[in-house]
């Protein structure tokens, strides 16, 4: 049941998933994903992929590889993956960590790159907005980009409440906020309202092509 795999999993995560599978097709030939600790969508694309992570991990073939500080040639990869890693930079490597991807991407190649805005607290840095997004990629060369918004208000409560849920252990406490959850599911499904578009985004996936 697709419910089961919103609990597992963020709403946000699973809203970017269906991002990755509906523009799978653009992904392809010589790619590298950066920040694929374990690689988990490699089975999405068809082509070699290339696994970096700032903490190598021998186990799936990823190697060592920082966003602001790529050791690739430039022009190098037909298409990039970099999925929730922008928000864990330092704050001076934003510009250079957008650079870097259009740097290692050929011409005409594309780019996937998706970030967090609201969500719970973790060990990042920072949080970027859209317009601040749009500013940075602007001054890319040659670029064309679509941010598209993950989520809104709705998507954004019903992972607080899953938040709750994911902290407890007690599973008589945790009735009530499965409950909410459940009821909260049904309403977003039966009107459509993860498409909506508000002030709240849990985050957002960009397209970036450089032609």
């Amino acid at each position: 049941m697709e419910f089961i795999n919103h609990l597992t999993n963020t709403y946000q995560r699973n809203l970017i998933e269906k991002y990755l599978k509906r523009y799978k097709t653009l992904i392809k030939d010589n790619i590298i994903d950066i920040g694929s600790k374990y690689r988990r969508y490699d089975s999405l694309f068809n082509g070699k992929i290339t696994a970096v992570d700032i903490v190598p991990n021998p186990k799936f073939n990823v190697i060592k590889g920082d966003l602001a500080n790529l050791e690739f040639p430039s022009n190098n990869f037909d298409s990039v993956l970099c999925l929730e890693v922008f928000t864990y930079l330092d704050v001076d490597d934003i510009k250079k960590g957008f650079s870097e991807i259009y740097r290692v991407l050929k011409k005409k190649g594309i780019a996937f790159i998706s970030m967090s805005y609201i969500y719970h607290e973790n060990d990042e840095n920072y949080r970027l907005t859209h317009d601040y997004i749009s500013k940075i990629l602007t001054h890319l060369p040659n670029s064309k980009f679509k941010i598209l918004r993950v989520g809104n208000r709705f998507t954004s409560i019903y992972d607080i409440i899953r938040e709750r849920i994911k902290k407890r252990k007690n599973m008589i406490k945790n009735l009530g906020p499965l409950f909410v959850c459940f009821l909260l599911y049904i309403t977003i499904k039966i009107f459509g309202l993860e498409k909506k578009e508000d002030g709240w985004p849990e985050g957002y996936f960009i397209i970036l092509s450089k032609n």
